[in-house]
């Protein structure tokens, strides 16, 4: 085993020196070529971004299937739509793209989001969904608004404030990479803190609610932990696409079982997967968009598992 170990690394050491080319050298390299550089790790801009995504698909995976299992994974879309209002004020705070400026923007303007959906389930005799597509169209519709008013603005056209709608990862900065990784922390943290209650409160509501458990400020810091994970995660992936990461990994673990923390271990096992193939997708074909690979890695595991679980159960039959 130790042989096997120094000749795979002499092997990775020979195909670095050979394949050592910068990132923005792609013009002269095919496929193969792409995947050696991939592999040996060397290219400074793929380590921020592989460490970016990595981030972002455990966070995904671990909030993820709260939303899922409580029922509420739409409120991760109307969440993303929800935080472009906030990102454009922000960005003309200061009329430069100051990451504080923008997180904090972003950040209030989700929260408002929430605050909006809470006074009015409480209010109106509207259900839940409707709510949802009414802050997601609305506060979308703000947004670009603002985003084209900006154009307009002399600096507007250099704000780069559009590659956030799709998301463009290979801008992540080390920054970037720290704030992800904060926000992380803090999510596993306050989880761990409140998992029981979370348990209890996913499965029965009831008995949650008469073990004397506040049904809303669990549902708001959980929330207020997806807004927070939206707004890191949109620089890689895109306000548009960022909900499928919250979504797909755990509804993909969801079909193979339905315990919690199993399905929570296996929807960041499947984030991480979608994340870090997705990458390399990109990577090899020079540089294409990493959020749509990512994406689509996710969406081809969980029509794998779904056809395997449909087999399954005619197999059980």
């Amino acid at each position: 085993m130790k042989r096997i170990g120094v000749i795979l690394g002499f092997f990775l050491v020979f195909l670095n020196f050979c394949y050592g080319a910068k990132i923005g050298d792609v013009t002269t390299l095919d496929w193969r070529e792409q995947a050696v550089r991939f592999i040996t790790f060397k290219d400074p801009t793929l380590q921020i971004v592989l460490l970016g995504v990595i981030i972002l698909g455990i966070c995904c995976g671990l909030l993820g299937s709260f939303l899922i299992v409580r029922k509420k994974a739409l409120f991760s879309d109307a969440l993303s739509h929800a935080v472009l209002p906030g990102i454009v004020i922000g960005f003309l705070c200061h009329m430069e793209k100051n990451p504080v400026s923008l997180l904090i923007g972003a950040v209030i303007s989700g929260l408002i989001g929430i605050w909006v959906i809470n006074v009015l389930k409480r209010t109106t005799v509207l259900k839940e969904d409707s709510l949802l597509g009414l802050i997601l169209t609305g506060f979308y519709a703000i947004g670009i608004c603002l985003l084209t008013m900006l154009q307009n603005v002399p600096v507007g056209h250099q704000s780069g404030l559009d590659k956030y709608l799709f998301g463009q990862a290979a801008a992540l900065s080390w920054g970037d990479v720290a704030l992800m990784g904060s926000v992380t922390f803090l999510s596993i943290v306050l989880i761990l803190c409140f998992y029981k209650e979370l348990l209890v409160s996913s499965f029965d509501q009831e008995f949650a609610l008469s073990t004397g458990l506040k049904k809303y400020f669990l549902d708001d810091l959980l929330l207020m932990l997806v807004t927070l994970t939206i707004v890191i995660s949109i620089k890689a992936v895109g306000i548009v696409l960022v909900s499928a990461m919250l979504i797909i990994p755990a509804s993909t673990a969801i079909l193979i079982t339905n315990r919690l923390h199993k399905v929570i271990l296996l929807a960041i096992g499947f984030g991480l997967i979608s994340a870090v193939v997705g990458t390399f997708l990109s990577f090899i074909m020079h540089n294409l968009p990493t959020g749509p690979f990512m994406v689509i890695v996710g969406a081809i595991l969980f029509v794998v598992t779904f056809g395997l679980s449909l087999r399954k159960k005619r197999f059980l039959v």
